[in-house]
Formats: C-alpha cells, structure tokens, sequence
C-alpha cells in the first residue's frame, strides 16, 4: 500500500512566513505575519482527505476536553463560593420569617 505525499503549492510559504507587512495584512489580515494559517494550509494542502478528518476529530476533542475542564472549575467555583453564600442567607430568612 502507497501513501501519495504532495508537497504544498509554491505560493503556500509565502503566504505563511510574509516578511512585507503590507503584503501580510493583504493575505491575513495580520501586519506582523500570518502564522495563525500555517497549520491549517499544511493540514489542507498536504494530508490527504482520510487524514484530515482525523486531525479535525483530533483539534476538536482537545477542545472538547478544554472546555469541559473550564465548565467544571467554574461550577465548582459556583458551588463553593457564590452558592454557599446565598444558601446561608436563604437559610436565614427562613429561620426569621418561621418565628
């Protein structure tokens, strides 16, 4: 079994490493470089189609993880500090309105 490798199109490195900054602010957007499109102009000009499904499925369940360890310090932070608080309020107007 062969695995075709195709190197990239001749314009892709000037794309990424741009030493003009008008000419960078003209392919990106960015004066100071495009190094923010490196990864995905390698992903889509050399992996073949199989392959950068699996590299997609790869970047978004480390986002997933990413976001799922953000959602879990933030309830945690809820639950020990803002939710305690307004529990011990609650319980005593409770205990005041049940005199």
């Amino acid at each position: 079994m062969r695995l075709l490798v195709t190197p990239p199109p001749p314009s892709s490195p000037d794309q990424i490493a741009c030493a003009d900054p008008v000419e960078c602010r003209r392919i990106c957007g960015n004066p100071s470089g495009c190094y923010n499109i490196a990864y995905p102009l390698l992903v889509v000009n050399i992996l073949p189609t199989g392959l950068r499904g699996v590299m997609m499925a790869a970047l978004l369940s480390a986002l997933m993880s990413s976001l799922t360890s953000i959602f879990n310090s933030s309830s945690t932070i809820f639950t020990l500090d803002i939710y305690r608080l307004l529990y011990q309020r609650i319980k005593l107007l409770g205990r005041a309105l049940n005199c």
